[in-house]
């Protein structure tokens, strides 16, 4: 069996805060393949940022084990996070911020490159145009500031950079959310012929499960800081095993008149992270739960498959939005 390029082991990142710990990722195990595509979904404030951010240790972890290409860069230093950089890089969510509005859209393409050492001021200049024909970003707009984009090129600028070292790894922070749907779907398509033609592997974070659908090609759906089922795309839409993924399925607006009625939504908030249930993280809202699910954890098995963390799966019947 070959070696996944990511690994991640039971991964922890845990925040101090006035109210306690608030555990925003608590003990996540995945895997992505060169050339694949994993989405990871779930509500707001679930921790799906955080994973990306916590494996490309721009945040440090609490616990766990990152292995990059069967080399744990948890124990890396400093100096030997610089040079992985160039393999492991982010577009981040909001196309708006994540630009320096001081700066030329050369500028901003070619800052990786400077930071990596390359003083060669006419290279990365051709590089930076090299990068512009590749993701579709004019070549007259190279002395152009962000202010003077719309959205799109703006996140395509975003893209650049991330692209511009020739990476093997990208977290995509919900990379499209902040786009109107039109250019959502040119970056997605963009996004997807890149994968193809250069066997980019992604790391696609949103809440938008539709979204996910169309780009991924494995999803993990995420709950209070746990992952609850592991599929990929085709079964995790036809045969979802988890109650909250079918919750998150049943969400999704239909434009078949009448197919939004008498859908069971779920009900109650997201509990704390920072004072999350005993049991499994989803038990106070689950139309299904049993006495278990409020006192054990459920461990994230297989089941014909797909990884789901579900007591009731193969002990009870779960209905929801069936």
């Amino acid at each position: 069996m070959n070696q996944p390029l990511l690994e991640v082991k039971n991964l922890k990142k845990h925040f101090n805060t006035k109210e306690g710990i608030l555990y925003a990722v608590d003990g996540i195990s995945l895997t992505v393949d060169s050339g694949e595509t994993l989405g990871l979904v779930g509500e707001s404030g679930c921790g799906k940022s955080t994973i990306g951010r916590t494996i490309l240790r721009l945040n440090e972890p609490t616990a766990g084990e990152i292995l990059y290409k069967g080399n744990n860069i948890v124990k890396y230093s400093k100096k030997d996070m610089k040079k992985l950089r160039k393999e492991m890089q982010i577009v981040f969510q909001d196309p708006y911020t994540s630009l320096n509005p001081r700066m030329t859209v050369q500028q901003l393409i070619e800052y990786p490159l400077k930071v990596a050492g390359n003083t060669n001021t006419a290279e990365r200049k051709e590089r930076v145009r090299e990068v512009m024909n590749v993701i579709g970003l004019e070549q007259r707009l190279i002395d152009s500031y962000p202010h003077e984009l719309d959205g799109g090129r703006r996140q395509r600028i975003g893209i650049a950079r991330a692209l511009i070292l020739n990476p093997s790894f990208i977290v995509m922070d919900e990379p499209v959310s902040a786009l109107d749907v039109s250019i959502q779907a040119q970056i997605l398509n963009l996004l997807i012929e890149l994968r193809e033609k250069y066997d980019y592997a992604y790391l696609f974070i949103s809440h938008n499960l539709s979204v996910v659908k169309h780009i991924s090609d494995k999803i993990a759906v995420m709950y209070l800081g746990k992952i609850v089922e592991i599929a990929n795309y085709q079964t995790l839409f036809k045969n979802p095993l988890h109650p909250y993924t079918k919750a998150l399925l049943a969400s999704i607006p239909r434009a078949k008149i009448g197919s939004n009625a008498n859908r069971n939504i779920l009900m109650g908030d997201v509990p704390s992270p920072v004072n999350p249930p005993k049991g499994c993280r989803f038990c106070d809202r689950c139309p299904s739960a049993k006495e278990i699910c409020f006192e054990a954890e459920p461990k994230l098995s297989s089941y014909g498959g797909s990884l789901a963390a579900c007591h009731l799966i193969g002990i009870f019947e779960v209905k929801l939005n069936e």
